[in-house]
């Protein structure tokens, strides 16, 4: 799949993939008008430009791009250790996800809510392991389009430093 870029459809890109053969040898002869026929297998169309937002504490966020529920990756960078009363919870719009450790302080956990999966990661973006195994239930949040409440709270020796949101706008 590849963005498809259209120009009556400014700021937004569909996932696409060409679903016939095209004759390239035709398209340098006669270099005229033709059709390319192209398969979008998912119904959003997306924002060109990703709106990112950063928290360190419990905030509102606003989306400006789109009109539907997205699907967003949340990075979290902190510290919990493995002790049980340790976690971090992330509410969103009132849906909880509590995370449980081990999480080095030079780790991030990666949480994609379209892949529907999580990653651990080092300082470089490397996977270095499997992050399911850290979220005490598979509540991946979601993002309404405009406002959204984020609430984030700690228990026992756990620390947040940072949480990022890719919001991956998208519009119906």
């Amino acid at each position: 799949m590849k963005q498809l870029i259209l120009d009556d459809v400014p700021g937004r890109f569909f996932w696409a993939r060409l679903s016939d053969t095209v004759d390239t040898e035709k398209l340098v002869r006669y270099s005229g008008a033709f059709n390319l026929r192209f398969m979008c297998p998912d119904p959003y169309a997306y924002s060109t430009e990703n709106e990112i937002f950063s928290l360190s504490e419990s905030e509102s966020i606003v989306r400006q791009y789109g009109n539907a529920v997205s699907a967003p990756i949340y990075t979290i960078e902190g510290y919990i250790p493995s002790e049980a009363a340790s976690s971090i919870t992330i509410s969103t719009n009132g849906n909880e996800l509590t995370i449980s450790g081990p999480l080095n302080r030079n780790q991030r956990l990666v949480i994609d809510s379209d892949l529907l999966t999580a990653t651990v990661t080092d300082e470089e973006g490397y996977t270095t392991g499997n992050g399911l195994s850290h979220l005490q239930s598979l509540a991946f949040p979601s993002l309404l389009p405009k406002t959204n409440v984020i609430e984030i709270a700690t228990a026992g020796k756990a620390e947040l430093t940072s949480l990022t949101i890719d919001a991956r706008s998208r519009w119906k």
